[in-house]
């Protein structure tokens, strides 16, 4: 099974009490292999959890599994299929085409070619709601494919379908390319400069710069947290630094420098305390973590 604090691009997904922790596994053994009957009939029997620990869990395997019941299957080429509920919207070429292009243009920015399967359900409108976790989109690293899940009010406009669907396919790419090394806070660095309308804009100098780990720390806030929002910001300005610096595709050789390295340099990196970003940045830009922090500040 994935590790569940980096299997979905919306922030760690968060178990049960610890009492109940055997229970909250099953749920994701099922999840994770998107078995979503199974895995919404055991999260009924589990409840909130104590103290509501599982209900954001809960809420969507619930939205995912709604969609399921409901949804068609439409496979589009041979690395994507679509889910959607008919009744709640015509499949469209134009929908479609979209959501392809939108894949098309991250990958030729990264550098990537488009192999391993993704599965895109566009979530029922009757779970969009305050309480549904990444209810703006999110990536899941499942068997035997990555999902991503868009809402529909992300699908009624062209220009939002393409920011959303390329900010969560850039998750896809940064998984398979770093062999899921990457930590969260570059990882949203990334998805956010790919982004087609991104357009650059300074980091307010009245706002807390936060150190590497204190910033990854913040996307588990939850949503509407302001925090979480700032979080999104210094991660966007720290990619759009690396941007400037040697363009995009550099973004791409970062990504692969994470799972490029032999046993020994592993080993150094363990004796060292070296981070796999430290390392990586190293590779790729000649500066490590620290300077890159320090560097973009305020741009």
């Amino acid at each position: 099974m994935p590790d569940p604090e980096r299997s979905w691009s919306g922030g760690a997904i968060p178990y049960g009490s610890l009492g109940e922790r055997v229970e909250w596994q099953m749920v994701l053994e099922h999840y994770y292999w998107d078995r979503l009957p199974q895995a919404y009939e055991t999260a009924l029997t589990l409840g909130a959890g104590l103290a509501g620990q599982g209900l954001r869990l809960y809420r969507m395997v619930e939205a995912e599994h709604i969609t399921r019941m409901r949804g068609e299957l439409l496979p589009v080429n041979d690395w994507m299929d679509l889910e959607t509920l008919p009744e709640e919207g015509e499949r469209t070429p134009e929908l479609v085409e979209g959501i392809v292009a939108a894949c098309d243009a991250v990958a030729e920015k990264l550098g990537w070619q488009h192999g391993p399967k993704v599965l895109v359900s566009i979530l029922s409108d009757e779970t969009d709601a305050p309480w549904t976790m990444g209810r703006y989109g999110y990536m899941v690293d499942k068997y035997p494919f990555d999902k991503i899940c868009l809402p529909l009010q992300a699908t009624l406009d062209p220009t939002r379908l393409r920011e959303v669907v390329a900010h969560e396919y850039a998750h896809v790419i940064s998984l398979n390319l770093s062999a899921g090394k990457v930590p969260r806070w570059l990882d949203e660095a990334i998805a956010m400069n790919v982004e087609p309308t991104r357009e650059p804009s300074p980091f307010p100098s009245d706002r807390e710069w936060l150190s590497p780990q204190r910033l990854e720390g913040a996307f588990s806030f939850d949503q509407g947290d302001p925090r979480l929002w700032w979080a999104y910001q210094q991660s966007a300005t720290i990619g759009g630094y690396l941007v400037a610096l040697a363009g995009t595709p550099k973004l791409g050789d970062l990504l692969r420098a994470f799972a490029n390295n032999s046993g020994w340099t592993e080993l150094k990196m363990a004796i060292t305390g070296q981070s796999r970003e430290d390392e990586a940045l190293r590779e790729v830009y000649g500066f490590g973590v620290a300077e890159l922090f320090e560097n973009s500040r305020g741009k």
